[in-house]
């Protein structure tokens, strides 16, 4: 606990995936050390933690892994986190954003299912819901990379020697 002393004053969350986390002494320990759960969203495999809805401090952290629960069997880093979330599970993430809005002023998302560039997609989908469906600026590139976008874009035109579309792909 010393990291929860160094950083104290700061908003801090920790992140668990195994169940064996979900106990009362975790929550007690957590308390005591002005520590909050981050909210996760993983595959829903008997053995990870389920979603926890938590805000501390007026903070709250949603991550968002994707849910390929093969990558996750299999324990690959770039299968686990390649997963692009649909319009569904969209929606299901905005109900969970709205908890954790009502529960805190600051919210921080994370998608971290950023293999091939999925986690940017998903990412301005989510910011066009939260705008209630206005479109949002997407680079030429993110629109080639991920054509369904088109229906919330308002196109950036980049410079294509800045970043072509392989360059892209490898950025991202």
């Amino acid at each position: 606990m010393k990291l929860a002393e160094l950083f104290a004053g700061y908003p801090m969350h920790v992140e668990f995936r195994h169940d064996s986390w979900n106990q009362p002494s975790t929550w007690e320990l957590l308390q005591e050390h002005s520590l909050s759960p981050a909210s996760i969203d993983i595959p829903r495999i008997k053995q990870f933690m389920p979603h926890v809805a938590a805000a501390k401090n007026d903070h709250a952290y949603l991550r968002l892994h994707g849910r390929n629960e093969n990558g996750w069997l299999l324990n690959g880093i770039d299968t686990r986190y390649d997963y692009l979330y649909n319009g569904r599970e969209l929606r299901e993430i905005l109900r969970r954003v709205e908890v954790l809005s009502g529960k805190s002023n600051h919210l921080t998302i994370i998608f971290n299912n950023t293999t091939g560039g999925k986690a940017v997609a998903n990412a301005l989908q989510l910011v066009s819901s939260l705008r209630e469906g206005k479109h949002v600026l997407i680079p030429d590139a993110t629109l080639r990379a991920f054509p369904h976008l088109q229906e919330i874009a308002s196109v950036v035109d980049t410079d294509p020697t800045l970043i072509g579309d392989r360059e892209y792909r490898r950025a991202i």
